[in-house]
C-alpha cells in the first residue's frame, strides 16, 4: 500500500484494500524512471490496457518476448482475433 496509495486519503474503507495498481501509460515508463523502479518493487510484469496508448501495455524487467510470440501464434491458430474498429 505504501508504494502507489500513500497520497490517497486515510479512511476504514483502505484497511480493505490489500494493494493499489496505478493505471500507467506508456510515457511514464519512457519519462518517468523512479515510475519503474517504483512498479518493479510492486509486481514482475504489469499489463494493462492503455487508452491514451491505443492498445495493452506490457511492462517486465525481465525479457518476454519469446513467449508472448508463442502466445500469439496460438491464438491466430485457433482463429482468436482482437476485433479492429
Amino acid at each position: 500500500m505504501e508504494i502507489y496509495a500513500s497520497e490517497l486519503p486515510k479512511s476504514p474503507q483502505m484497511k480493505g484494500i490489500q494493494f493499489v495498481v496505478p493505471l500507467l501509460k506508456a510515457n511514464n515508463f519512457l519519462n518517468e524512471p523512479q515510475e519503474r523502479e517504483k512498479l518493479s518493487g510492486l509486481c514482475d510484469f504489469y499489463i494493462s490496457e492503455s487508452v491514451e496508448d491505443g492498445g495493452i501495455l506490457l511492462a517486465s524487467s525481465k525479457d518476454h518476448q519469446d513467449s508472448l510470440i508463442e502466445i500469439l501464434e496460438a491464438m491466430r491458430e485457433v482463429d482468436m482475433k482482437y476485433p479492429e474498429r
